[in-house]
Formats: C-alpha cells, structure tokens, sequence
C-alpha cells in the first residue's frame, strides 16, 4: 500500500483511519477510496511459486560462496 513511501504516508493515513474508525468522517472523506476486497487471481499459485524461488535463491547464494 504505501510503495516505500515512508513516515509520512504513514501519518497522514493513519490519522485519516483513526478519524474513520470513530466514526469522524464517512467514506467520501477518506483520502483514499473505501473499497470491498477481491480475491487475488493465481494467488496460490503465485504463493508456491514465491517460496520455491526463495528457496532456489537460498540454493544459488549458498553455492557462490
């Protein structure tokens, strides 16, 4: 969500979620969109093939050394 963006993204929505969540502002006001989730497509997939690579790379760095 916040793309390394850092300390201040961090601040201002997290003031923003606060004000929100005690029922401050309403969903219009939100800096950014409130949105209902969606399911993420290959997620499973993309989840196995995420920890084999982490585990061929672990492979291929301990054999450079």
């Amino acid at each position: 969500m916040y793309s390394g963006r850092g300390v201040a993204l961090s601040m201002s929505l997290g003031q923003a979620i606060g004000r929100w969540v005690i029922g401050h502002d309403q969903d219009d006001q939100m800096p950014l969109p409130i949105t209902n989730m969606h399911p993420v497509p290959f997620h499973p997939i993309a989840t196995q093939v995420a920890n084999r690579m982490h585990v061929w790379n672990r492979v291929r760095d301990a054999l450079d050394k």
